[in-house]
C-alpha cells in the first residue's frame, strides 16, 4: 500500500511538472510571436503562385488573441492592376490558428478568417465580355 501511495505521489508530481513546462513554453511562444523573422515576401510569393495574380501585403505580424495565436495581414490586396476583372483589398486579415491541431498535424490549421474593412470590386463588363454583348438573351431565362 505504501508503494502505491509513493507511485501516485510521483505521478502527480510528474504531471504538475509537465503542466508547468507546457505553460512556460506557451508563454515563451506567446511573447516571442512579434519577434519572429519577417515572412512577408515568401507569403506574397506563395499567394501569387496559388492565385496566379499579383499580391501585396504591407505588414505581416502575429498576435495572441482570446482564441489563440493569429496571423495578421495588413493592407492585403489582390490584382492591384487597374485593368483586372476582380480587385480585392482588405485593411486587416486575422487568421486565427488552432494551436493544438497545428501541433498535432504539424502544419498550420486555421479556425477563423476575420476580414476587417474588405473591399471587393468586380468589373462585370469584363466578366461578361465573352460573347461581346453585355445584355443577356431573353430566350435564355423563363
Amino acid at each position: 500500500m505504501r508503494a502505491l501511495s509513493w507511485v501516485l505521489k510521483k505521478l502527480w508530481l510528474l504531471l504538475a511538472i509537465a503542466l508547468v513546462l507546457v505553460a512556460v513554453a506557451l508563454s515563451l511562444l506567446r511573447y516571442s510571436l512579434p519577434y519572429l523573422p519577417d515572412l512577408t515576401q515568401p507569403l506574397e510569393n506563395e499567394l501569387e503562385a496559388r492565385f496566379q495574380q499579383p499580391v501585396s501585403i504591407s505588414d505581416l505580424s502575429m498576435a495572441w488573441t482570446q482564441q489563440g495565436p493569429s496571423v495578421v495581414l495588413e493592407n492585403l490586396s489582390l490584382s492591384a492592376d487597374d485593368n483586372a476583372k476582380v480587385k480585392f483589398k482588405v485593411a486587416e486579415v486575422h487568421v486565427v490558428l488552432n494551436f493544438w491541431q497545428s501541433i498535432v498535424q504539424q502544419q498550420f490549421v486555421a479556425d477563423e478568417f476575420i476580414l476587417d474593412n474588405a473591399n471587393v470590386a468586380i468589373d462585370l463588363r469584363q466578366l461578361n465580355d465573352v460573347s461581346g454583348d453585355d445584355t443577356p438573351d431573353r430566350d435564355q431565362y423563363p
